[in-house]
């Protein structure tokens, strides 16, 4: 499924980095963002507290 996201903030990264595994995701961003943001790859460290507890901390990497 084709995704689209509006923005590229905390919220929108964090649905683009979870959906982007199984879906084609996209992102909408103002045009002055679009050279900055192209191809940019950002690292992450996060606590997912649905997950059982061997499984909560998160590590990787999402290229917008």
């Amino acid at each position: 499924m084709n995704v689209l996201i509006v923005g590229t903030g905390i919220i929108g990264t964090l649905y683009g980095c979870a959906l982007s595994p199984r879906h084609r995701v996209y992102h909408y961003v103002r045009q002055e963002k679009l050279k900055l943001l192209d191809q940019k790859k950002i690292t992450f460290d996060f606590i997912d507290e649905r997950q059982h507890k061997k499984n909560q901390n998160t590590t990787g990497s999402y290229t917008y």
